[in-house]
């Protein structure tokens, strides 16, 4: 059975609602500035795993929260692939990370090698692109 987890990241291009219909199983983590999307979508949001340096922490319900050093090697994304990763996760939509910063969009891109080394199968999406790994 497939256990799918939704990612959203803090930069999304056009509506994600046009990116992702979400389904009763799914687990919704938020990378940081992420958790804005997930809430206006009405989504329940399992973890916000980040350095909090898009969003305030007063946003955010504190049993939610999984914080990181602002200094790190992975970026907010990456640790929430990680964390899906750690809970059995078999696929990941990431929803946004594409666009805006060029090296957040590279860091995004390589994180699908990163994935797919794992045994996860994740796509990047948002309302114009869709991005994932083919061997």
């Amino acid at each position: 059975m497939s256990k799918r987890f939704i990612i959203f990241t803090s930069y999304i291009e056009g509506d994600p609602r046009l990116a992702y219909a979400p389904q009763p199983e799914d687990t919704v983590l938020c990378a940081d500035g992420g958790y804005r999307h997930a809430k206006a979508m009405g989504l329940a949001v399992s973890a916000v795993i980040g350095d909090l340096d898009s969003i305030d922490e007063q946003e955010v319900e504190k049993s939610l929260l999984l914080r990181a050093p602002k200094h790190k090697d992975d970026t907010d994304t990456m640790l929430c692939l990680r964390h899906a990763l750690k809970l059995g996760a078999t696929e990941c939509l990431i929803i946004g990370g594409m666009g805006g910063r060029l090296d957040h969009t590279v860091a995004n891109l390589q994180s699908l090698a990163f994935a797919h080394k794992n045994g996860l199968f994740a796509q990047l999406l948002d309302e114009y692109h869709r991005a994932f790994l083919l061997e």
